[in-house]
């Protein structure tokens, strides 16, 4: 968002818009404190002076304010700081070995800064009726996430296993990304319609967030149906752009380098799909369904594009049980390329997404991606939640890249890393526990631990050792 553009909506939303405004309006406050520290243990790639073992403390400010201007018409500001406190200045090495962890990642794009205040949402909101709204300005995004179903069952599948697969604000690091442009929603009980279109802001790991991408664009839009309170469906169509060029920004496939660096044709995506998810009773309990897809196609630079993704999971919920224990499986897939020699790109393209909603332990992505996993979650009381997840994870295809990464950043960086596959399929084991306490209605603690075995994939970078693990302890509190 340029600088005359933001000046003109916070006059929107300061002053009267004529006669008609109903006096007295007065702004409401609110806002949330976030404090991690995070214990990186990432694999070893043999090489001296390497950060592979290191903790950091990173922390996230959000301040808001908000007013109705009138019945129809309401606006909202929000600005937020990031702090760190012990980044590691040995966790990023040239590729293929990467960062080695996000902090190595935050350090990378922080240019020695250890802190900053940025613009995060800055909107004007328009009302047409009760179902129908308008925004433009800056605003959080995550697509899947509207016209959410009322079944709080539902409601989490849509949530966390659904929503921001391809595009999302990236919530779980300390910087975030938002985004400029306009939104339309049509949200009923039984269904809801969705429009955008927007560019991302820098961050994500980059510090200086308040720029958004100039040369970055997606259209999004949607239609969801709730035909009874235990089904849930939508069909989305995205078209996404990306015309950042070499030598700033080279995009990241298995061609060689050379053909990557002269490839300066802009990418141009459209990606159609939907979801189906379905629950029922029997007996004692609930079984749940879930079916997610899409396919890809456009021009990869000089290449066209074709690819695909597919989720499909179930599961079984004791809800007469203390605790409702919830046991699920499920499968993912994401198409990789087989053949770097042709003139057809084939690895699944993740776009702008929430990244670590899908790698908790977050060392992979959902491109050139096999997943097969089993999932357990049990609440023992009103106040505290357990997730247990084991995940094993292949390559779609060998000839391809071992991913990771959440998209676009700023104009320096392609956003997605890519690792040598050394001809091996097998990628890793993960198996990671996660204990969210909320304490009161203000506060809430929450403990995760990550451990990863590091299959063919992993030992073809880190030779000297495959295994690791990410642990973090986190504190937040909204007002």
């Amino acid at each position: 968002m340029t600088a005359k553009a933001a000046l003109w909506v916070a006059l929107l939303l300061c002053f009267p818009l004529g006669a008609g405004v109903a006096s007295g309006k007065q702004w409401e406050f609110s806002g949330s404190v976030r404090i991690r520290a995070e214990q990186w243990n990432f694999f070893d790639p043999g090489v001296a002076r390497v950060d592979k073992d290191y903790h950091f403390v990173g922390s996230l400010t959000r301040m808001a304010a908000s007013r109705n201007l009138n019945e129809k018409i309401s606006g909202a500001i929000e600005v937020i700081h990031t702090g760190f406190w012990g980044l590691p200045s040995g966790a990023v090495r040239p590729a293929p070995i990467g960062d080695l962890g996000f902090g190595g990642s935050y350090r990378r794009f922080a240019g020695g800064r250890d802190g900053a205040l940025n613009l995060r949402q800055l909107f004007v909101r328009s009302r047409f009726s009760n179902s129908q709204s308008f925004m433009i300005g800056r605003w959080d995004f995550g697509e899947g996430l509207e016209g959410m179903p009322q079944n709080p069952d539902l409601s989490w599948i849509r949530r966390v296993r659904i929503a921001e697969r391809l595009i999302g604000p990236f919530g779980f690091s300390h910087i975030q990304r938002g985004f400029d442009g306009v939104r339309w929603l049509d949200e009923r009980k039984e269904k809801a319609f969705a429009f955008v279109l927007a560019r991302p802001t820098r961050g994500a790991f980059d510090i200086k967030a308040s720029d958004h991408l100039s040369k970055v664009t997606f259209g999004y839009g949607s239609a969801g149906f709730h035909p009874s309170s235990d089904t849930d469906s939508r069909i989305f169509a995205i078209w996404y752009r990306d015309e950042r060029q070499p030598p700033s920004v080279v995009k990241v496939d298995n061609r060689p380098v050379a053909a990557r660096v002269a490839d300066a044709r802009p990418i141009q995506l459209s990606t159609i799909g939907g979801h189906f998810v379905k629950l029922w009773k029997n007996g004692d309990g609930q079984w749940d369904s879930l079916a997610w897809g899409c396919y890809q196609f456009g021009n990869w630079g000089s290449l066209s594009h074709r690819a695909h993704a597919l989720a499909l999971e179930g599961g079984f919920r004791w809800t007469t049980e203390k605790g409702k224990p919830w046991l699920r499986i499920g499968y993912f897939e994401g198409s990789g390329d087989f053949n770097p020699g042709d003139s057809v790109h084939q690895t699944f393209f993740q776009i702008l997404p929430t990244a670590r909603q899908y790698a908790r332990t977050p060392v992979f992505n959902m491109m050139n991606n096999r997943d097969l996993f089993v999932q357990f979650l049990y609440q023992p009381t009103d106040r505290l939640s357990l997730r247990m997840d084991f995940h094993r994870l292949y390559l779609h295809r060998s000839e391809d890249l071992w991913y990771a990464g959440p998209g676009a950043i700023n104009n320096s960086s392609f956003g997605f890393s890519g690792r040598p596959s050394g001809r091996r399929s097998q990628l890793m084991d993960l198996l990671d526990l996660s204990l969210d306490y909320r304490q009161d209605s203000h506060t809430t603690w929450s403990l995760y631990l990550g451990r990863v075995i590091g299959r063919g994939v992993v030992q073809a970078t880190f030779p000297v050792r495959s295994s690791g693990h990410f642990l973090y302890l986190e504190w937040l509190w909204r007002w």
